[in-house]
């Protein structure tokens, strides 16, 4: 997937296509136990096919892409586990590695729990291209880390760009998330661009022992969106 981060009690991280969702964050970090802002109406629950959230962000007339908000339904059908929900098609291929469907999963429960639903589908005319999520509840701080991945057959479309400048247009409108964070492999430019072309701005970079060299990147969000982007360090100042 697009970015990286590792899981908060989810299992062991798997290395992901395309770019990595999962990867470290550093000693001392931590998690708040809810979601720091509201669950509106607006979002994540917009009224879309039983409830689902989807928001449409542009159209060619050969692509429409939507986010809408995965239930354990939809992981059980990306596993095999249950017939496909709601006339969704995965694409051909497949979306993404059964170990990393189950992480996500995993994580998408713990963001239930919190209180703060964060993972999604991407979707493009009924056809589930890719997976987007935050990598776990926001940071006390205000912050919160996501990933994305399309599909092998579905990339250099535009789709995971579309998904990210989602996501960002409604955590944004939802408030209380002050900023986004990603961190992307070094040697994967198709992922930094995904991000540069959504605002985010590079802020530093770590090596981890499982998935290399990274970058980090964050983006304001809201009213903090004229504030210059924050070190990780910061937010971890700020959660101590």
């Amino acid at each position: 997937m697009g970015c990286c981060a590792r899981n908060d009690g989810a299992g062991p991280p798997p290395t992901m296509s395309a770019s990595n969702m999962e990867s470290g964050h550093p000693p001392g970090r931590q998690r708040v136990d809810c979601c720091p802002f509201p669950v509106t109406r607006g979002w994540p629950h917009t009224t879309f096919s039983q409830g689902l959230v989807s928001c449409l962000l542009g159209w060619h007339p050969w692509q429409m892409t939507m986010l809408i908000l995965a239930r354990d339904e939809h992981f059980a059908w990306l596993l095999g586990e249950a017939p496909p929900p709601d006339s969704l098609r995965e694409a051909p291929g497949g979306v993404e590695q059964r170990r990393v469907v189950r992480w996500l999963r995993a994580v998408s429960a713990q963001l239930e729990a919190a209180g703060c639903p964060g993972s999604w589908l991407i979707v493009d005319e009924c056809e589930v291209v890719g997976l987007c999520a935050f990598k776990g509840p926001p940071y006390a701080a205000g912050s919160a880390e996501i990933g994305y991945g399309i599909a092998e057959t579905r990339r250099r479309i535009g789709h995971a760009t579309k998904a990210v400048r989602l996501v960002c247009e409604e955590v944004g409108r939802a408030g209380g998330v002050r900023a986004l964070r990603a961190e992307t492999a070094i040697d994967n430019p198709s992922s930094q661009r995904v991000l540069e072309h959504n605002g985010f701005v590079q802020i530093g970079a770590r090596h981890d022992p499982e998935d290399g060299d990274l970058l980090l990147w964050s983006k304001p969000l809201g009213a903090a969106a004229g504030d210059p982007p924050s070190a990780p360090e910061a937010d971890i100042e700020n959660d101590r």
